[in-house]
């Protein structure tokens, strides 16, 4: 059923933030802030390689469902700031994962 799909989807937290997002642009620049710091913190786990490894990774798992989520919202409501963001979180942690510094 298409309405438990639609309730579900507005439970799961990252919803929450796109839907903050959405009403508060700024927010963008907190959040690639945060995965920012994320990225360079000397807990990561330095075995973070693969795809797989980030999606469930504890602290990057959460940018990967938000990065999804991004995606999947903007093209819907065709708002491409939020399209665009999360595939800059996307972009941001291909140039990290390739050794790029200023990911």
């Amino acid at each position: 059923d298409d309405d438990d799909d639609d309730d579900k989807e507005k439970e799961e937290p990252e919803n929450k933030v796109i839907a903050l997002i959405s009403s508060d642009p700024a927010v963008y620049e907190v959040l690639l802030t945060m995965l920012d710091d994320a990225l360079h913190s000397p807990d990561l786990d330095s075995s973070v390689h693969g795809s797989s490894e980030f999606i469930h990774h504890p602290v990057l798992e959460y940018f990967a469902k938000l990065s999804t989520q991004a995606m999947i919202t903007g093209a819907k409501k065709k708002n491409d700031s939020l399209f665009d963001f999360g595939v800059e979180i996307q972009w941001r942690v291909v140039l990290f994962r390739k050794g790029d510094k200023k990911a």
